[in-house]
């Protein structure tokens, strides 16, 4: 509640598009990647972050029935991909 309206709204203005993806700069960097999103009820359809994934070189996580956070509704499952993911050899 003690958010800026003006915070807010850059926010909103910002997420009306979903993010074009320079794949250069993070793919040439040698960093791996993964795009970790849920398949319900997100700002952007599942695709989105597909496309965004593969234009990276991303590897996925995909959480069947999250909406936008799953890092809150799946805690223990993301942090759980997280360090599978960090410990594959890149």
């Amino acid at each position: 509640m003690q958010t800026e309206k003006a915070n807010i709204l850059g926010i909103l203005k910002c997420m009306e598009t979903p993010p074009l993806a320079d794949p250069a700069t993070p793919r040439d960097a040698g960093v791996p990647l993964l795009v970790a999103y849920g398949d319900t009820n997100d700002l952007w359809d599942p695709e989105v972050h597909e496309n965004f994934a593969r234009q990276l070189h991303a590897r996925t996580a995909v959480y069947p029935g999250i909406g936008h956070v799953p890092n809150e509704d799946v805690p223990a499952q993301v942090a759980a991909d997280l360090v599978n993911f960090w410990k594959e050899p890149a």
